[in-house]
């Protein structure tokens, strides 16, 4: 399929233009932007009084489904094309984009408390390694702790990034009035605990998924002014809850004596909940077995399969995240950080850091 950047065509008019840059921005500012080029009045919940939104009064309050969006149009030096952004209701933004970038961009993750359902229809989003994160086809599920900021970059030059994401904080779980019991983590200790840990899921999107973030895409050509807004809020919920039961019963694809169940995919869940929360000391892989009620090949294999890491990485990893907070937030010196996080030896500490982030803990320090 042919792909469209968008030009400033009247229906593309109908979300206000901001000159904030997308990529990189807090939750807030984001928010905050698209108040401002909105100024729509929506029932306030609290007193039953109305509220214009953007309004101090209202910051915060608005439960109601009225969505409401802005836009960002790249630069002539940019490249070419736009990004949408659309607050849907309290807990629930939305960021659209179709644009062609003239060269590679390094930006990053802010340090926002957010869960991120992406949708990848064309372009590339790599890790600092070159890794790829998300590409054409892929419905990838982040969690943001909010501790730090996650640099990544977006590689757009040979077609451009077209991708939907919904940002999801707790308030949109709870008034949803959705059962514990249907979700999985990381959706499940964001709606109990408000909590999240700094994680990467990345599925194969079912064809329904993609026409339905292409339909998102290609809104703008279609739809007026008011009801493209209340298009792609509808668009959006449907996208989350669809994603939401596909990954709670998503089969691992394991055959034979060692394949995974969907009880074991729950005590998995749990597994990586406690070394989450024991990386610094964690158990050993047998004993992790015991306390969650499974054989240690299937931990193993489904660990892997449902996180993409082994324990063992996923430990260092936890390691590597806490490690770089604690370098760019304290003033511990490099050996303390070291055993805080599991590492009796310095030196191993260091070897650690270089490996991961390509510089010594030192120098990581230094640029903070």
């Amino acid at each position: 399929m042919k792909k469209v950047i968008a030009k400033s065509g009247v229906s593309q008019k109908e979300f206000p233009s901001t000159p904030l840059v997308v990529t990189g921005a807090r939750l807030d500012q984001i928010r905050k932007t698209v108040f401002e080029k909105n100024p729509i009045e929506q029932a306030g919940i609290a007193a039953g009084r109305k509220l214009i939104v953007g309004s101090p009064q209202s910051m915060g309050t608005n439960t109601g489904f009225n969505p409401c969006g802005a836009r960002h149009y790249l630069s002539r030096d940019e490249g070419s094309g736009y990004w949408d952004m659309l607050y849907i209701m309290d807990g629930l933004l939305v960021s659209i984009a179709d644009a062609q970038y003239r060269q590679r961009i390094d930006t990053h993750w802010p340090d926002d408390k957010v869960l991120k359902v992406r949708l990848t229809l064309s372009g590339r989003m790599l890790d600092t390694g070159g890794q790829i994160l998300s590409g054409p086809g892929d419905c990838t599920i982040n969690s943001f702790s909010g501790h730090r900021e996650i640099p990544y970059q977006l590689d757009a030059v040979d077609e451009p990034f077209q991708s939907v994401c919904i940002h999801l904080s707790r308030p949109v779980l709870e008034l949803l009035h959705l059962d514990s019991s249907v979700l999985q983590d990381p959706f499940l200790s964001l709606y109990e605990r408000d909590e999240l840990p700094d994680s990467h899921y990345k599925l194969t999107a079912p064809n329904t998924l993609i026409g339905l973030a292409r339909e998102m895409v290609e809104s703008r050509d279609r739809f007026s002014a008011n009801t493209r807004r209340l298009y792609l809020g509808a668009r959006a919920l449907e996208i989350l809850v669809t994603v939401i039961e596909q990954y709670r019963s998503k089969a691992i694809p394991n055959t034979g004596a060692n394949r995974v169940s969907q009880r074991d995919v729950s005590r998995i869940h749990e597994a990586h909940r406690i070394l989450g929360a024991s990386y610094a000391a964690p158990p050993s892989i047998q004993e992790l077995a015991r306390l969650v009620g499974i054989n240690t090949t299937k931990l193993k294999l489904g660990f892997r399969e449902i996180f993409g890491t082994t324990v063992q990485g996923f430990i260092i990893q936890q390691r590597m995240e806490n490690g770089l907070l604690l370098i760019e937030n304290t003033d511990l010196s490099i050996s303390e950080i070291g055993y805080r996080v599991g590492y009796s030896y310095p030196a191993s500490f260091t070897q650690a850091i270089r490996k991961h982030y390509g510089k010594t803990p030192q120098a990581l320090r230094g640029e903070s």
